[in-house]
């Protein structure tokens, strides 16, 4: 946990961080009592909520860290100077820098230049920046000793020469019309200081996760103090940026928030509603590695706002960290851990001794999509898709859970009297129409379902013939559990009981 940034918070805040690591302690000896002792970490990930209440009488931040504000110049850009100057940061990001000035040299308008400011890269991404700076004259490429980001853009910013003036993060990526539709809206109103557009979230292999949450959040100067929805795409006029003061170098985990605040009071700002950005997500994010550094700079930027718009003896911003704990392995057993059998042979089963063992999984996952965002999976849809699943993920560890025949087809019968006394109405089509495509009908036949069981398990032996070190089969209903297992996936055995997870319960979708 970034514990450096806590000097920040208050005595109600303080409280709330020390019962969160109380609790995150708490749940990492419990997993050492079971056995986990070397394979489990426990992380904490948190989600602040920023909301203003009635200000009390004295204001927690003083007024001698305000920026200070030009005035805003008169006058407009000469009308034949449309050159826009990009930024980009860089810090140790040679896995994604390719990417990112490609999207850059991809733009349908080409009157840019594209400044990269290499802040102390120990791994090879000033090679590539050169590489392309010798390519291309339009790339400018400067370096120094490491100095944070906040720094790095301050002086990158001053090596550049367009009237307009955008910043673009290491790992991200443009969208091809990014600058022609953003300098329209700009060119289109003069009033418009600054325009943003919606951005699409990436993982690390560059595949969609859908429009960012922030997106979704109405812009207005007064929503800005409490919600960061001026993310990305941004581009601004260049002399509306000197007017606000430019960037806050000491604010280098927000210095952007800052920056869109300060803007939000001296020009109108446009919101694009196009994604013409895409954010990458994956785990060395700023907002990962530094989570509590940027909630406090964040925090620094809003009371500032607060006493620039002369709201601070009105006003005061009260903020909930709102944590969440995960349990991860140390080292990471495969690409993904699937289990492949069908219902009733344990597979809800598996996956809480999945989630035990800190690999994040989920049981019957609506899509494939859904894959993503966990390390294992179980159920139906996984069987279906495991060939699909295998060319997806490669060096992944696939799971047959079995059981006896006649056991199976009791069971079977038993879970689809549940399904009829619940109705169809109260089950989802996301569970309903796997059933039906697997069995070929949603209605229980035994002899249809044991010629299911059957084709299903002689074709994934079929599959993985030969793939010993893949494959695993495992028969939880006659008490194989985590010695199996955990040889398979090469991990410390727990010392808990193997998960039964509905051993005595009423018939579910397991």
């Amino acid at each position: 946990m970034d514990f450096e940034a806590t000097e920040f918070l208050d005595l109600k805040q303080r409280k709330e961080l020390s019962l969160i690591t109380l609790t995150q302690e708490k749940i990492k000896q419990e997993h050492i009592s079971k056995g986990f002792e070397h394979s489990i970490d426990v992380k904490s990930k948190f989600k602040p909520k920023f909301c203003l209440l009635p200000s009390k009488e004295q204001s927690f931040f003083s007024t001698n860290t305000l920026a200070k504000l030009k005035p805003l110049p008169h006058g407009q850009p000469a009308p034949n100077n449309r050159l826009i100057s990009l930024v980009i940061p860089v810090y140790n990001r040679d896995t994604y820098l390719k990417a990112t000035i490609d999207s850059i040299l991809a733009q349908t308008y080409t009157d840019f230049e594209l400044i990269l400011w290499d802040d102390g890269s120990t791994d090879c991404s000033l090679d590539i920046a050169q590489e392309y700076a010798q390519k291309d004259s339009r790339i400018k490429v400067f370096n120094s000793n490491n100095q944070g980001q906040g720094t790095a853009l301050v002086k990158a910013i001053s090596q550049t020469s367009g009237q307009y003036l955008g910043t673009v993060d290491s790992d991200d990526l443009l969208h091809p019309k990014a600058l022609a539709k953003t300098l329209e809206v700009l060119e289109s109103d003069s009033n418009v200081g600054m325009v943003y557009t919606d951005h699409l979230v990436i993982d690390e292999s560059g595949k969609n996760k859908g429009i960012g949450k922030r997106c979704l959040i109405p812009y207005s100067p007064k929503r800005l103090l409490i919600d960061f929805m001026t993310f990305h795409f941004r581009l601004m006029r260049r002399d509306v940026y000197d007017a606000s003061g430019g960037i806050e170098a000491g604010l280098g985990s927000a210095e952007d928030y800052d920056l869109c605040l300060r803007l939000s009071e001296i020009t109108k700002v446009v919101h694009l509603a196009e994604p013409l950005y895409y954010y990458r997500w994956h785990p060395n994010n700023i907002s990962q590695t530094q989570q509590l550094k940027q909630i406090k700079c964040s925090i620094i930027a809003v009371n500032q706002a607060l006493q620039r718009r002369g709201l601070s003896q009105k006003l005061r911003l009260e903020v909930k960290l709102n944590p969440s704990f995960i349990l991860q392995r140390q080292t990471k057993v495969a690409n993904k851990v699937l289990g492949i059998g069908l219902s009733r042979t344990g597979t809800s089963s598996l996956n809480s001794a999945l989630n035990l063992l800190g690999i994040p999984s989920i049981h019957f996952p609506r899509s494939i999509e859904q894959l993503k965002e966990f390390d294992g999976a179980t159920g139906i849809p996984v069987a279906l898709n495991y060939k699909q699943l295998d060319r997806l993920y490669p060096g992944s560890k696939f799971i047959l859970t079995i059981r006896n025949p006649s056991n199976w087809l009791r069971s079977s019968k038993a879970q689809q009297k549940w399904l009829d006394r619940v109705g169809g109405d109260n089950i989802s089509d996301g569970i309903i129409e796997p059933i039906s495509k697997f069995y070929g009908q949603r209605e229980y036949n035994p002899s249809l379902w044991l010629a299911a069981y059957n084709l299903h398990f002689k074709s994934v032996m079929e599959y993985f013939h030969q793939r010993e070190s893949d494959f695993l089969i495992l028969d939880i209903c006659n008490s194989q559990g985590w010695s199996d297992l955990c040889s398979f996936l090469d991990c410390a055995t727990p010392t808990v009981p193997f998960p039964h997870e509905n051993r005595r319960k009423k018939p579910q979708l397991v």
